[in-house]
């Protein structure tokens, strides 16, 4: 990944120490020194006056452009009032990016007492009776209050503080709706976009791939449709073909012609179905499938048009993501709270390297460079972890994240966490991958967003609950406004 400095400071401290003694002889030679040396001094004045005489570190404008904006809401008067720890409040906290820490914020829980109130949100009748009653609570100087999530259009309106101008926003470009019950999807180099639907909980259970075309991501277009196996949880592409896990079965469709799409083969499986649990990766001529079995199953493709079972080895209980990087796959289990490093130099004997823990309940895991990150959706944290050794990963770092974090890409210099129970994505610059800064949280309307992929500068996101597809525009890395 590449790196970009975010803040700059050189300072440049030449001068004279104490008068020295000398002969007559030698005080012309010590003349020209004195005079050389000052000479050399006001060169380097001129050339580095204006980088970091005041000690002041510059920052990028994509971390500063709220600043006087959060701080214009406090010379207005407007106060926010609410608890830390609750979703709500931290989607609204996270609107402001770096910023947060400008905003008029004040606290009204108590650590170990989730409903009491301090005295200042007594005083400021803040209801906090229920968990229902709970919400950011906004308080201006004329008197008026506002409860629930604000955007910072409603802020700006409300107080006549002025938002930036100059920076683009995230936006929502396109929806679409997608089958019943959609559990994850994929996209192919030549913008397809592949979806599979379904649930065993209906009373007539029916599951889909579906395939949409999103060369132009504001228009996306279902192209084809095809059943599958009984709740498809995931799914992955090779060349001309689409793997689709479902219970206890791996489907391979041809998808050379794509209105075309059919079934060639399938393959059993140890994985049964409950929910959206499997992940299933394609690395050169091998498949990799995890599930509720609690295994790591193993598969030759080299035939891609036939699996052919070749080894399984067990994993710690209830396994959720997996991704592979050279020759080894790191595997995620949500109810151990494990990492684990599998050898898989040779996929016919996979060795288990080791075992980390994590937060709690890790969902979804994501290389980038030398470094792993785990979202853990109970803990709500981002977890960094050092590969310089492959075989054993090492936490260097953990940075909070808003509620239930299931879902996470890296695209450049950004991470993007997919919030499934605030509906919310949540951007993190990581121009320093050990050091992840929030910058951005973009609403995505009670999408129930589960799963996130970015590519060619648009977040594509998947709603579980409301079966939605939805494409934002984030071609412009300076991630700052939001929910406007």
């Amino acid at each position: 990944m590449e790196q970009q400095e975010n803040a700059n400071k050189i300072t440049e401290n030449i001068g004279i120490g104490e008068p020295i003694l000398v002969s007559r002889k030698k005080s012309t030679i010590f003349i020209y020194i004195i005079l050389f040396a000052m000479l050399l001094a006001a060169i380097f004045f001129f050339i580095f006056s204006g980088m970091g005489a005041s000690n002041t570190t510059i920052k990028s404008d994509a971390f500063t452009s709220l600043d006087n904006f959060a701080q214009c809401l406090k010379d207005k008067g407007a106060q926010l009032f609410c608890h830390s720890w609750d979703s709500k409040c931290q989607k609204q906290k996270a609107y402001f990016g770096t910023a947060a820490i400008k905003v008029p914020y004040f606290e009204c829980g108590i650590p170990n007492t989730i409903l009491d109130e301090t005295q200042i949100c007594r005083d400021n009748n803040i209801d906090t009776s229920s968990i229902e009653k709970i919400a950011p609570t906004w308080i201006f100087a004329n008197g008026d209050r506002t409860t629930g999530v604000v955007s910072l259009k409603q802020l700006a309106q409300k107080t006549d503080c002025e938002l930036p101008q100059d920076i683009s926003r995230p936006i929502l470009i396109s929806s679409i709706s997608t089958a019943k019950h959609s559990n994850a999807f994929a996209l192919s180099e030549n913008n397809v976009l592949y979806i599979v639907s379904g649930s065993p909980y209906e009373n007539a259970p029916t599951s889909f791939l579906q395939i949409f075309n999103v060369s132009d991501p504001s228009r996306p277009k279902l192209v084809a449709s095809v059943s599958t196996g009984l709740d498809p949880t995931a799914v992955a592409l090779s060349g001309n073909y689409a793997y689709v896990a479902s219970d206890r079965l791996i489907q391979i469709f041809d998808v050379s012609i794509i209105t075309k799409t059919h079934l060639v083969s399938s393959v059993k499986t140890k994985q049964q179905s409950h929910g959206m649990t499997d992940t299933l990766i394609v690395d050169g001529n091998h498949v990799y499938e995890i599930g509720d079995s609690d295994t790591l199953e193993i598969f030759d493709a080299s035939n891609p048009s036939r699996l052919v079972p070749i080894n399984s080895i067990d994993t710690d209980n209830s396994p959720s993501s997996a991704v592979i990087s050279g020759d080894y796959i790191y595997i995620t289990n949500h109810n151990s709270n494990t990492l684990q490093t599998f050898n898989i130099s040779n996929p016919a004997r996979p060795l288990l390297s080791s075992t980390t823990k994590t937060g709690r309940e890790p969902l979804s895991n994501f290389v980038s460079g030398k470094y792993l990150y785990v979202t853990n959706a109970a803990s709500k944290t981002l977890q960094i972890f050092d590969l310089s050794n492959p075989s054993e990963p090492i936490l260097i770092n953990s940075v909070a994240t808003l509620y239930r974090p299931v879902s996470l890409y890296v695209s450049g210099n950004y991470l993007y966490t997919a919030n499934y129970s605030v509906n919310a994505i949540q951007i993190f610059d990581i121009t320093d991958p050990v050091k992840p800064v929030s910058v951005n949280a973009i609403d995505t309307m009670d999408n129930y967003p589960m799963q996130i992929l970015i590519s060619g500068g648009y977040a594509y996101l998947l709603g579980h609950a409301t079966d939605i597809l939805q494409v934002f525009d984030v071609s412009n890395t300076n991630h700052e406004l939001i929910k406007i």
